[in-house]
């Protein structure tokens, strides 16, 4: 049987020093692909709570937030906890949850200016209202 690790005691007794050393070389000029941040695989059915302070992933939801849709029966969830339990695990139905934002689309959208400063002239009339209170009279 051939070992694929090798320990400080192995290193020692058996003189094994550098096993990358041994190993085959593989060049590619095939591009590499990064891995995903999240499975690529189909969205899941139920989701957890995120922990405090985090948000969902696909929602985009906090923790508090997804909560108090799950009190007021607005998305779908299930509590999963032994009978007499005082502890479980919340679970949310993804698609109710996705279909409840889904109800805030109002379809229209409008570019948003990536300049979100006042305009030009109302900038001119708070400098000129912050510099009269300034001005000492004799």
């Amino acid at each position: 049987m051939i070992q694929l690790w090798a320990s400080k005691a192995h290193v020692a007794f058996f003189g094994i020093h550098n096993m990358k050393a041994n190993r085959p070389k593989s060049y590619t000029l095939e591009p590499i692909q990064a891995p995903a941040t999240q499975p690529t695989a189909e969205r899941p059915v139920w989701i957890r709570l995120p922990p405090p302070g985090k948000h969902e992933f696909f929602t985009r939801l906090g923790r508090a937030h997804l909560s108090n849709l799950c009190a007021q029966n607005k998305i779908k969830s299930v509590s999963l906890r032994e009978p007499h339990a005082t502890r479980g695990i919340r679970l949310i139905n993804l698609q109710s949850a996705l279909d409840y934002i889904g109800k805030f689309d109002t379809g229209e959208y409008e570019a948003v200016p990536i300049d979100t400063r006042a305009p030009a002239d109302s900038e001119s009339k708070h400098a000129a209202a912050a510099g009269a209170g300034n001005e000492v009279t004799a």
